[in-house]
């Protein structure tokens, strides 16, 4: 056999050799990736407006008032006022406290209000202080006197219950339906909410230790601020023998939320989240008290349909008027608040709520 018939054998081998090697290890493969991003949101309070002629310096991080002169050795105050504002996505919690008391015998102006108030992004809240004085001597002549607020801002702590929405109204009742008009809610705590009716504000605060305090100054003809919470289906309720409310410092109420019509919504809102009625379901007014208000199988509410009208907690099953009877399997909703009739103040925290 001659060379060039040995080498092209060896080259036909080695070709048969290398496709077969080929076809035995190769395997097909693919690969995908799956990612997750997530943004830490912003969190900044800054002073963006003050009493007319005090200087803010560090882009809003301080603000200084030079009050005029004082005159006279007689008694006097000199008040001022300071703006703050949430800038960031995270909502803001702030107190004012004075942190630099003035030399006597000038004292401090409590700042009003002292907090904590809750701030969304954009919000603002004014907040005042100043100095004020007794009768003045020569002891006093050529002095200065400053006084120091601190205005902190913290994050806004979760409640220690699970509320679904917090809830306002002041603008009167509606004497049809018994429902008050201008009854709106919101996903988060409002620092401050007007009263329908133009005669003051309502508030939701959340508390460091996770207990909501809920105010209202200046009540017109009628307000009330509160919020509910989703508590499962009737049946689950009524076999845990029910739930209880603890709150301090007044009186607080609670009144249920039937979902009827099974659209997994209590009663029906407009786009700007206010009242826009049953739409099928049905509510009922509970009991109220100071302290811990428990609600048990003896418990009594007031039915919104006429033809229900008083009847205990353990016979609400079967109950009529909205699209569908309420059965065991209805979902249930509690509203926890506070009521106001004409004119006066109200501050409640609740601790412990479903």
């Amino acid at each position: 056999m001659s060379v060039r018939k040995i080498v092209g054998l060896l080259a036909g081998f080695a070709l048969a050799v290398g496709l077969i090697g080929a076809g035995v290890g190769a395997q097909f493969t693919s690969s995908v990736t799956a990612q997750e991003n997530i943004k830490v949101g912003t969190f900044q309070c800054l002073i963006v407006d003050a009493t007319p002629g005090a200087t803010i310096y560090g882009g809003g991080t301080s603000v200084v008032f030079n009050a005029p002169d004082i005159k006279s050795s007689a008694a006097g105050s000199a008040p001022f006022s300071f703006t703050v504002k949430s800038m960031g996505s995270i909502p803001a919690s702030v107190s004012v406290a004075v942190t630099t008391a003035p030399a006597s015998p000038f004292t401090a102006l409590a700042p009003t209000p002292a907090g904590p108030v809750t701030l969304t992004q954009t919000q603002t809240q004014a907040f005042t202080g100043g100095l004020s004085w007794p009768l003045l001597n020569n002891d006093q002549l050529g002095l200065t006197y400053s006084v120091v607020y601190t205005a902190s801002c913290g994050e806004v702590h979760a409640p220690a219950f699970s509320v679904s929405y917090y809830t306002t109204t002041g603008s009167g009742v509606n004497t049809t339906s018994g429902i008050p008009t201008g009854f709106c809610r919101y996903a988060t705590p409002q620092a401050s909410v007007a009263l329908g009716d133009g005669n003051g504000t309502a508030s939701q605060v959340v508390n460091g230790d996770g207990s909501v305090t809920l105010s209202i100054n200046g009540a017109g003809s009628y307000a009330d601020t509160g919020f509910y919470v989703s508590l499962g289906t009737l049946g689950a309720l009524q076999t845990a023998g029910g739930y209880s409310i603890t709150a301090t410092g007044g009186s607080v109420g609670t009144n249920l939320y039937f979902d009827t019509n099974n659209d997994g919504q209590f009663a029906t809102w407009n786009g700007a989240g206010c009242w826009n009625g049953l739409g099928g379901d049905l509510y009922a007014l509970g009991p109220s008290g100071t302290g811990t208000v428990a609600v048990n199988g003896s418990s009594t509410f007031f039915m919104n349909t006429p033809a229900s009208g008083t009847i205990a907690f353990s016979a609400l099953e079967g109950v009529t008027g909205g699209t569908t009877a309420i059965s065991s399997t209805t979902q249930v909703a509690v509203w926890v608040g506070i009521t106001l009739g004409s004119g006066g103040t109200a501050s409640v925290t609740i601790t412990v709520a479903p």
